[in-house]
């Protein structure tokens, strides 16, 4: 039999009430597969430590890994405030998750461990054939280190290895998120954390590739800029390009508590005429730059993009 997985979610205010009602939800999903692994994407009203203990005492003997979240999407919808969980009975294909750990340190050094237990894990699999292998990462999204660790992953693991992953959220706040897991028999859940889980298959994933955005604005040369910092665009103050950029599309707009607009308005960095990263801003500094959740080189051409719900689908969908 293949694997099978099953979502769900629920909004109850209780954490323990939230992630039985996901879980109940999920589980008939599944039929009579049982599952062995599950994900919990937890919205920062709830303790994620908390919800982690709820869901392995729901769902005992199986491991869990989970986040915070900016909004609990399943192909039911959005919710806000709530937990969403995400079950799998893998079919042909076993798994190991790694320990939460700071995400703050050297990337290499990192890397270097999950690529060492990736090796292992393909070796002890090879025998029954499950050659293939994929990595899921789950980090800070708000902490710039995290995309220089995916880019030393990517240099250090081999090249057919598929990799993917999230930033975990805090509902647009931006000030500070968790990952967690349970392993074993304790969970870890830590500020500001980094874990990943890998799949070892006799199959292959596929994997859509897709931003979904379009520019929005005109394109900018990015005058001034710092590590992730922005301070100048096309040699105008970058907080000041934002809020005539709201002015022009009749956006509302608090250049005091940019954050959730600066989220839903992100910078895409060109590569000739291809948006090729997009950043999302994170906050302001006391000099008046705007902080992206990834570096914004000087020099770069950018625009303002956006990103709607048929656009991101068809992106996921590759």
């Amino acid at each position: 039999m293949g694997t099978i997985c099953g979502s769900g979610s629920a909004t109850a205010a209780d954490t323990v009430e939230a992630v039985e009602q996901a879980i109940d939800d999920a589980r008939p999903r599944l039929g009579e597969t049982r599952p062995t692994l599950g994900l919990l994407f937890v919205s920062p009203v709830h303790d994620l430590a908390r919800a982690l203990r709820a869901a392995r005492k729901r769902l005992a003997g199986i491991d869990w890994l989970g986040c915070t979240t900016a909004g609990e999407i399943t192909e039911l919808g959005l919710t806000q405030g709530g937990v969403s969980t995400f079950l799998i009975g893998w079919g042909d294909a076993s798994h190991r998750l790694d320990a939460v750990r700071p995400l703050q340190g050297a990337a290499n050094g990192i890397a270097g461990e999950l690529a060492a237990r990736c090796a292992a894990l393909l070796e002890g699999e090879r025998g029954a054939g499950r050659t293939h292998l994929a990595s899921l990462l789950l980090g800070d999204g708000l902490h710039p280190g995290f995309e220089a660790l995916i880019a030393e992953i990517r240099r250090v693991v081999p090249g057919h290895q598929t990799l993917v992953g999230a930033g975990a959220g805090d509902d647009g706040a931006l000030a500070r998120t968790f990952v967690g897991t349970f392993v074993g028999t304790g969970e870890s859940a830590l500020e500001g954390g980094v874990t990943a889980l890998h799949v070892a298959s006799s199959r292959g994933w596929g994997v859509g590739i897709g931003q979904g955005v379009t520019p929005s604005s005109d394109r900018m040369t990015v005058t001034r800029s710092v590590g992730n910092v922005v301070y100048e665009l096309d040699e105008q103050p970058a907080l000041a390009v934002f809020a005539e950029y709201a002015r022009a599309r009749g956006d509302a707009f608090d250049p005091a508590a940019p954050g959730a607009y600066l989220v839903q308005n992100e910078l895409g960095i060109y590569f000739f005429d291809d948006i090729v990263r997009v950043r999302a801003g994170i906050g302001l500094t006391a000099d008046g730059g705007v902080r992206y959740a990834g570096e914004v080189p000087e020099g770069a051409s950018v625009a303002v993009v956006r990103g709607e719900p048929l656009g991101l689908i068809a992106a996921a969908r590759g």
